[in-house]
């Protein structure tokens, strides 16, 4: 896997709910969402200007990640879990909420999205890729039981402490995420 600064993939990060939470202006709309995420412009070519959200909205965040010789694209989003758990906290529920209404609307309803869980390094490996691919699953369980996100079209993995966030350290809670990616065209019902 190649990550290089460009545009598209999605990451949301899972950091500790402490302090005040998120304001509702620091939380990106769901146009920003589906913004970020379109794989293409309307002639066809690659977007330029995929949209990056590390912890508050910021709009010149860039990136690509590459996966198998693809571009997928992201953004960075902050769900936030209770300490220690897979439980969303109170924060992460307005988040996954303009998720699922990005995911839903008509510029992304026939796209498929992987959703990664990721820890930071404390602690084992084995916990971390427990933790991790829990958080992901309480992504995607959330997103289709009470969001109408359909579950054919959310894949779940997890990388636990394995690729932390460059430029920070391992054990920096910013390394607590689930990172979405659209990884194409949805082919079912």
């Amino acid at each position: 896997m190649i990550v290089r600064a460009l545009p598209l993939a999605l990451v949301l990060f899972l950091g500790v709910s402490a302090g005040p939470g998120l304001a509702q202006d620091d939380v990106p709309t769901s146009d920003d969402i589906v913004s970020a995420l379109l794989p293409v412009d309307l002639d066809g070519r690659s977007r330029i200007g995929a949209r990056s959200i590390d912890g508050l909205f910021d709009p010149q965040g860039r990136g690509v990640k590459v996966i198998d010789g693809t571009e997928v694209p992201y953004i960075d989003l902050r769900v936030a879990f209770e300490f220690d758990s897979d439980v969303l906290s109170n924060d992460a529920l307005l988040v996954l909420e303009r998720l699922a209404v990005a995911f839903n609307g008509p510029e992304l309803a026939t796209s498929k999205f992987r959703i990664v869980g990721h820890t930071d390094a404390r602690g084992s490996d084995a916990y971390n890729d427990d933790l991790s691919q829990r958080r992901a699953a309480s992504v995607v369980q959330h997103l289709t039981r009470n969001l109408g996100v359909q579950a054919d079209r959310l894949d779940v993995s997890f990388r636990g402490k394995r690729e932390p966030l460059p430029d920070i350290d391992a054990e920096d809670e910013r390394n607590r995420r689930v990172e979405i990616q659209n990884i194409g065209t949805h082919h079912g019902g």
